[in-house]
């Protein structure tokens, strides 16, 4: 008896291990599954994060896509329009920068009408595509903002901010993020010629001398210099002293309403009187001195309304380069021409080239080119540009002109006529002209910061 019933516990105490090691291996595989299950799910919310995150940046990246697409087609079609504008017979005067500002305020004009939130959203449902995800705008329309030069007032580039973003993987698992957008402005050029040339009204690349009655000048001036061995006995009475050329009056009066006045040498004031600048416009000089030197029994003196400067800095170099390059192959030019003398001449405005001496004695509109000098005689009233790259002689009661409009008109006849003999179309010798067209834009016009 005692002996069964040590059996009897033994086969309970197998029956029981044996249960044991059951739930044990049975519980051991459920932790595996659940393991196996949490493992599973993680590496799926992984693969959804990714393709979540994935689908989001390929939509971002989409989007700019569009608006870089967007900016480039909007640049040329508005340059189309403007150019067209401008080109009317009533269409006002602009300068270059006006005309640019005009364009680009357009250009950011028609990207508020194109970039709006439903055109945007049609668009990139179009080009985004998947079976298993979705993308979309949502949100309120994202606000347009064109952005502007702190210092100088002037446009800089076209802002889109606000824009939200959404990618929907397995129509569940939605990434969101919100965008900012900057977009260049682009360039063109509306008129042939050179504006900032075309502002000056004398240019004498060995000297500019006034006398005679009061005359006036509207219009920039510049005035180089010459040697010692260069000096000629009909400027003796001006008073140069060591600089030779430059600016020089001589018992004459003389009004100047201009931007600037730049002389290589001295402004000299011999027995004269001059008042440089307006209020409604002052100027700026550009001389090593001003010298008011006695003589001719009048009184020596002159006024000025604008500031003198050093001969030195961007706006100067720019200047003297400027006028430099428009001598372009003056020296090659081995003729006189005088539109006036040419049957087949068909422009509005006179123009001559010449590789020697140009004697002005009546009124004239127009243009003058001379590897010599320019005298323009008493009485005589010019309107346009005058450059000799020797020196300008201004022999009284003279108005002198500088006219944009006329210097365009004149190379845009000359442009219009591509079968004119080039031999005498003054774009050919005038240096620095640059024509009418439209900048390439650049590959990409369009950056993104993330903002949420």
């Amino acid at each position: 008896m005692e002996k069964r019933r040590s059996l009897d516990s033994f086969h309970i105490l197998v029956l029981l291990t044996a249960v044991f090691g059951m739930v044990c291996i049975v519980l051991f595989v459920l932790m595996f599954l659940a393991r196996g299950m949490i493992v599973s799910t993680q590496l799926l919310n992984q693969r959804v994060e990714m393709k979540s995150t994935m689908g989001l940046d390929q939509a971002e990246a989409a989007l700019k896509e569009i608006l870089n697409e967007t900016a480039k087609d909007t640049a040329a079609q508005v340059y189309v329009r403007v150019q067209e504008e401008l080109m009317k017979p009533d269409a006002p005067s602009l300068s270059e920068e006006e005309a640019l500002r005009l364009y680009r305020l357009r250009y950011c004009e028609a990207l508020s009408e194109s970039c709006t939130l439903p055109l945007l959203s049609e668009e990139l449902k179009k080009r985004t595509k998947e079976e298993k995800g979705t993308v979309e705008l949502f949100g309120k329309e994202p606000d347009h903002e064109i952005l502007f030069d702190s210092e100088q007032g002037e446009m800089t580039a076209y802002a889109i901010k606000n824009v939200n973003i959404a990618y929907t993987y397995l129509d569940s698992y939605r990434k969101e993020a919100g965008l900012d957008y900057t977009i260049a402005l682009p360039s063109a050029t509306f008129y042939n010629g050179n504006d900032q040339l075309f502002e000056y009204s004398l240019i004498g690349k060995k000297g500019i001398y006034f006398t005679g009655s009061t005359s006036s000048v509207v219009g920039n001036l510049f005035a180089g210099t010459h040697s010692a061995e260069e000096y000629r006995k009909a400027e003796a009475g001006y008073g140069e002293r060591k600089i030779y050329g430059g600016i020089n009056l001589m018992a004459t009066q003389l009004g100047v309403e201009a931007d600037k006045i730049i002389s290589e040498g001295d402004i000299n004031l011999k027995g004269s009187f001059a008042a440089f600048g307006t209020d409604e416009k002052p100027v700026s000089i550009y001389a090593n001195e001003i010298n008011e030197i006695a003589g001719y029994f009048m009184h020596t003196n002159y006024t000025l309304v604008g500031n003198t400067l050093a001969r030195n800095g961007e706006a100067y170099t720019e200047a003297v380069e400027l006028v430099d390059a428009a001598a372009g192959n003056l020296d090659n030019f081995s003729y006189y021409y005088d539109s006036e003398n040419d049957e087949t001449y068909r422009g509005r405005y006179r123009k001559i080239l010449s590789n020697t001496d140009v004697t002005l004695s009546g009124d004239f509109t127009g243009a003058v080119m001379t590897s010599g000098n320019v005298i323009i005689e008493a009485d005589c009233n010019v309107e346009g540009l005058i450059y000799a790259l020797d020196r300008i002689y201004v022999r009284g009661n003279n108005n002198i002109v500088s006219n944009r409009d006329i210097m365009r008109r004149i190379i845009e006849e000359e442009c219009a006529k591509g079968d004119a003999d080039p031999v005498f179309l003054l774009k050919e010798y005038m240096g620095g002209m640059v024509y009418r067209g439209m900048e390439p834009c650049p590959t990409e016009m369009v950056a993104y910061t993330i903002t949420k």
